[in-house]
């Protein structure tokens, strides 16, 4: 997404994507939703800067995966995409509320309460060596 590509809507594919595309899409999607207007952030960081969130009138709510590695827990991009499964997660167990993503445990992931908050929910695994 951050590949340099001069074109009319910007200097790279955050410009050409961002606010006339994913943001106005998002946008449209959120006034159909008839109560209950959040926006679960699926996305990567990566692309989900593409979105100007400022634009969109609702909260969002990000999760975040987190590994028990070195000593601490971290973001391990590679199994960061745990994402889609939430997503799916979702889909399969009809969910509507943001509250009702608390309960995913796919992979040794589970919800972490004191290291989230309103906005960001953070799962962690612990596997030992």
């Amino acid at each position: 997404m951050g590949t340099k590509l001069p074109n009319g809507r910007g200097k790279d594919l955050y410009g050409f994507w961002g606010e006339r595309i994913i943001t106005a899409a998002l946008s449209e999607q959120l006034k159909k939703q008839r109560s209950g207007r959040v926006l679960v952030n699926c996305a990567s960081e990566e692309y989900f800067k593409s979105v100007k969130q400022k634009l969109l009138a609702a909260p969002i709510v990000s999760p975040v995966f987190e590994d028990w590695k070195g000593g601490r827990y971290k973001i391990i991009s590679f199994h960061a995409k745990r994402a889609a499964l939430m997503a799916r997660y979702a889909v399969e167990n009809r969910i509507n509320e943001p509250e009702g993503l608390k309960g995913f445990d796919s992979e040794g992931h589970q919800f972490d309460a004191k290291a989230s908050n309103d906005t960001t929910y953070v799962f962690r695994r612990r596997i030992a060596a």
